[in-house]
Order: structure tokens, then C-alpha cells, then sequence
């Protein structure tokens, strides 16, 4: 359970998104201590969602890249969850003025077709292999909430699901196995330009290294993915901050392509 500290910071975060309001510090005594501390808020914040009748579709990992841990100044990955109503199917249309200033990040995305629960020993990415549905491409809308992404505590962005403001999915694949998810090649183009471009290997050696992160993390916290969820796996490029009038696209060799348009 949650203590009231750490509810009173769930409702700040809550409330804040809601709001589309900037801050940069959660309230006096509760920003979190450790990361234990902090996913802690971070699950009082989604409790914190599921009593405002909002659901959940899925999670994504962040900070799994070299490019993304030198940007974010960080060499730990994190975790976050994504509310069902923020997913958007293979283009979004998005309203600009819903997010403080949002970004784009080009993602494989898992979709889960067994649990995932917690057990004593490590989850390798081998054994959930067999607990894959199927694999998309997918553009993770991120916002800077803060006055200044850069200057906040790495802790502080776990408690609010590190910066998570939904996604766009494409279609699904199911014969992926066959796929080398190692080399696997990722293009992002911004307003028409080619921006960026990044590898499976990007992330963590082995994008299906940051579900074994998520079943891990999850699993020492006695939770349990669940069948049908997808899970975001970080991104193969560096974040892209899109304004009004602003579009990309972005896609991933083998899965497939994803567009956005912020409007």
C-alpha cells in the first residue's frame, strides 16, 4: 500500500497531467528517495487514474539506448505505463494544446499473448520469446511536464511514468520470429526530412532485452504482466520535439510504418 505521502504525490502528478501544467518539484516531503520510492508513487498514480474511470493498455521502457542514456544523462532504464485512451492506431492526429511540449520516440512494440509473472529467477529475453503475440512499430509520445526535462530527478520521471503521453501503433506482426531484431533498422523523418536513424541493437544490445527489464522489474514488485498488453521497448533514435503544424513518420524495416501529426 501506498503511503499518504506517496498518494499525495500521485494526486500532484494526476492532477498536473490533467492540466497540461508544468512543475518542477513535487510537493514539499514527498518527492521520492530512491527508486523503490518512486515506483511506488508511480503505482499510486495509476491507481490514482483508475479512480478517474481511466484504463490502461500497456507499458513502455525508457532510457535503453547509448544516444537516449547520455541525453537523459542516465545508465538505468526505466519503466512507465500508457492509458488506453492516449493510443492511437497506425497515424494520430494530435492536439497540440493537450501536451506541455511533446516528443516523438520510434519503438519496437511487443504485444503479450501469455502473462508474464513474477518468479524467482531472472526472466532471460529467451524465455519470453514464447510469450510474444506478435511485434509493431510504434512512436511514443513523450511530454516535458517539467521546467526542464534535463534538470529533473531521474527518480522524479519514474514517478510520473517517465514522461509518457501515449502512442501511435502500428499493425501488428506475427511471423517475426524469423526477424533479426538485432539489426533491425529504424528511419524517423520529421516535416519530411530524414532525422535520425537507429538499430535494434540500440537498445540494450537486444530490443527483447527491455522486456526481460520490465518482467524483472515488474516481477520484484509482485506484479504480473498481463496477456493482450504491449509493452514499448525505448526508442531506436533520439527524441524528436515536435511543435504545432509539425508531422513524422517513422518507420521500422520487417514491421512496418507509423505517422503522427501534432495539429
Amino acid at each position: 500500500m501506498p503511503s499518504e505521502k506517496q498518494k499525495e504525490a500521485a494526486a500532484f502528478i494526476g492532477e498536473h497531467r490533467v492540466a497540461q501544467q508544468a512543475f518542477n518539484s513535487l510537493p514539499d516531503g514527498t518527492n521520492p528517495e530512491s527508486f523503490d520510492d518512486a515506483y511506488d508513487i508511480q503505482w499510486a498514480v495509476h491507481d490514482w487514474f483508475s479512480q478517474q474511470g481511466e484504463e490502461y493498455g500497456g507499458w513502455k521502457v525508457g532510457v535503453t539506448s547509448t544516444t537516449m542514456q547520455a541525453y537523459m544523462k542516465m545508465t538505468t532504464p526505466s519503466m512507465g505505463r500508457v492509458r488506453r485512451n492516449l493510443v492511437a492506431r497506425n497515424h494520430g492526429d494530435l492536439d497540440r494544446s493537450q501536451y506541455c511540449s511533446p516528443g516523438i520516440e520510434l519503438e519496437i512494440v511487443v504485444r503479450l499473448g501469455k502473462d508474464i509473472e513474477p518468479r524467482a529467477e531472472p526472466w532471460t529475453r529467451q524465455d519470453l520469446e514464447g510469450h510474444i503475440a506478435a511485434l509493431m512499430p510504434g512512436f511514443e509520445v513523450v511530454d516535458d511536464r517539467y521546467m526542464g526535462i534535463l534538470d529533473m530527478p531521474a527518480i522524479t520521471l519514474v514517478a510520473d511514468d517517465f514522461c509518457n503521453a501515449g502512442c501511435v501503433l502500428g499493425d501488428e506482426v506475427n511471423d517475426w520470429q524469423n526477424l533479426d531484431l538485432e539489426a533491425i533498422e529504424g528511419t524517423m523523418v520529421v516535416n519530411g526530412t530524414e532525422t535520425s536513424v537507429g538499430h535494434g541493437r540500440d537498445v540494450l544490445g537486444h530490443p527483447l532485452e527491455a522486456l526481460a527489464f520490465v518482467a524483472n522489474t515488474m516481477g520484484g514488485y509482485g506484479k504480473t504482466l498481463k496477456a493482450g498488453e504491449f509493452i514499448m521497448l525505448g526508442s531506436l533514435v533520439k527524441t524528436a520535439w515536435l511543435d504545432k503544424g509539425e508531422s513524422a513518420t517513422g518507420e521500422i524495416k520487417g514491421l512496418g510504418r507509423v505517422s503522427l501529426a501534432f495539429g
